[in-house]
Parts: C-alpha cells; sequence; structure tokens
C-alpha cells in the first residue's frame, strides 16, 4: 500500500521528529483544504500507528493469512477525500488514494450517487465480462462518459485494470512502430 502514511514512512518520521502525535502533525501542517465535508489535517489520536485496535486485527488476520504487507486496518466508512481514517480513529493524508485507484477520493458524494442508481446495481452487483457479453446498454454508457471526452480518438478500448492499461498501451505503441517500421 503505497500511502503517505505507510508504516516505514511513520517510524521514520518518529525517529526524525515524534513528540508524540505532534510529529505527524507537524509534518503536514502547512496542509490544510477540507473537501465535501471531510477532513482538513492529518490527527494521530494513538501513540502508534497502527493503533492497538489495528494491530490486534493484524494479528488475527495471522493467524489465517500472511500479514507482512499490511500497514494498518482502515475505517472504509470514516475516510473522505484525501484523508484515510484507521480503525483506530487516527486520520492520515493519503496521496496516493489506494495507489490512484480513487482519483476522486474516498466516499466522494457524486459516486456515491451514481452508485445509488438502479441503473447502476446490476452492474455493479454481477461485474459482467463486457468484452465478452456487453448489456444491451452498455455502448450507450461508453458513448456517454469515455467517447464524450476522448482527445481526437475515434474509439476506446476498456481494459481491466490500471495495469492491463498500461500493459496494452505498450502494446499498441510497438504494432504502431512495427507498422510504420515495414
Amino acid at each position: 500500500m503505497a500511502i503517505v502514511s505507510s508504516s516505514r514512512f511513520l517510524r521514520r518520521l518518529y525517529e526524525i521528529n515524534w513528540n508524540g502525535s505532534v510529529g505527524l502533525v507537524k509534518a503536514f501542517s502547512g496542509y490544510s483544504h477540507n473537501v465535501d465535508g471531510g477532513f482538513s489535517e492529518p490527527k494521530i489520536i494513538t501513540d502508534t500507528v497502527p493503533g492497538p485496535k489495528s494491530t490486534k486485527l493484524l494479528k488475527e488476520m495471522g493467524m489465517g493469512m500472511a500479514t507482512n504487507q499490511v500497514q494498518f486496518h482502515v475505517d472504509m466508512k470514516r475516510s473522505k477525500g484525501n484523508y484515510i481514517v484507521d480503525v483506530d480513529g487516527n486520520v492520515l493524508l493519503d496521496i496516493f488514494t489506494q495507489i490512484s485507484s480513487l482519483p476522486l477520493g474516498y466516499n466522494h458524494d457524486a459516486i456515491r450517487e451514481a452508485l445509488k442508481k438502479e441503473d447502476n446495481l446490476s452492474a455493479l452487483i454481477t461485474r459482467p465480462a463486457l468484452g465478452v457479453h456487453p448489456t444491451d446498454d452498455y455502448f450507450k454508457w461508453v458513448e456517454s462518459s469515455l467517447l464524450s471526452v476522448k482527445p481526437g480518438l475515434n474509439s476506446v478500448m476498456t481494459m481491466m485494470c490500471g495495469t492491463c492499461a498500461n500493459e496494452n498501451a505498450y502494446k499498441v505503441a510497438m504494432m504502431e512502430y512495427i507498422w510504420c517500421v515495414q
């Protein structure tokens, strides 16, 4: 998890400038911006991160799963905008927002409203394989979203994830290069 508030970062911050919870808050004291009723600054309420609740959950999880990569447990319901809240109530600035999978931040109001719409529910519940079995309204959805903002392109190709998109962009670039060289 590439988060400003990762354990390694916090441990290093602890070594450099830790005075209770003041060290982390001071590190971001110049940043104060409230978006969508969210948080305006980091706030550490436990002596350590991960805190006691997260540490307990980590031990429980370790009974049946590998946990080397786990930094802390998250309270997704309370996380908002660019701030992630752990299960202990610590508010941390997350500059990578789940490895850039949340471009609008946590619990964005417009996304929450879109997810409530009946038209979106079946796709969210069943997660169809759109490349093989597109729904009857799939092209209309693509046309009103992706095709409406394409910069000088005459078509788009959707991918499963960012990695797939990057991988296929390289493939297309190489195929275009080979086509031009021949």
